[in-house]
């Protein structure tokens, strides 16, 4: 059988009504055996994320082989929804395409990438970035929450990815405008939420949560 653990979707497939449907293995895949003999799978593109044992192993080798889909077998399904498999004539790039460019032309959701610091306190070997000491000044922090309340009445979504150097090294800066960026979400009714990128090794400087 197959096991969806996790299904984190843009658009969910849906397994067609009638069978003898022809079906290709997707290029996003990726597997690793576990050290049950069952297989971990996961789809880049889809975030499909599931165990196949070697039932559902078998019957994804029949499915990619040319063996016709039957939508009444909930592992086919499965394999379905999760992207695992596509119809033959499904072009994955043009889809891929169609997603980045709703994405970099959509009025409705904005994504900003926000270095409250190029400081970092790690120093690993194959970063490229020169550190230096440095935070984002308060100028610069009131212009970012000015642009948004312009956007806010606008839009649907707000992400925010706090990134560096080491973010949590200007922590301040980060709850000051996390703050700010929440009370104007609320007031228009945005959809915020936020990551945050940490190699931070001092206990002492890392926040999980925001």
């Amino acid at each position: 059988m197959l096991q969806l653990l996790v299904v984190n979707l843009h658009e969910p497939a849906q397994a067609p009504a009638r069978g003898g449907a022809a079906y290709k293995p997707s290029r996003f895949n990726h597997f690793h055996t576990l050290l049950t003999g069952e297989k971990l799978a996961f789809n880049s593109l889809s975030g499909g994320l599931a165990v196949l044992d070697s039932e559902g192993w078998a019957r994804y080798t029949a499915l990619v082989k040319g063996e016709p889909l039957d939508p009444k077998n909930p592992v086919d399904q499965g394999l379905v929804e999760g992207r695992f498999v596509v119809p033959e004539n499904f072009d994955e790039l043009a889809y891929l395409k169609t997603l980045h460019l709703r994405q970099r032309y959509t009025t409705e959701a904005w994504s900003l990438t926000i270095c409250p610091t190029i400081d970092c306190n790690f120093g690993c070997d194959y970063c490229f970035q020169r550190h230096r000491v440095s935070r984002m000044t308060e100028a610069v922090q009131a212009k970012l929450l000015k642009v948004f309340a312009q956007k806010a009445p606008r839009l649907s979504k707000f992400f925010v990815t706090w990134f560096g150097g080491e973010p949590t090294l200007a922590w301040d800066v980060v709850q000051r405008l996390s703050q700010g960026f929440l009370e104007v979400a609320e007031r228009n009714r945005v959809e915020y939420s936020a990551s945050l990128t940490t190699r931070c090794q001092e206990t002492s400087c890392c926040h999980p949560h925001l």
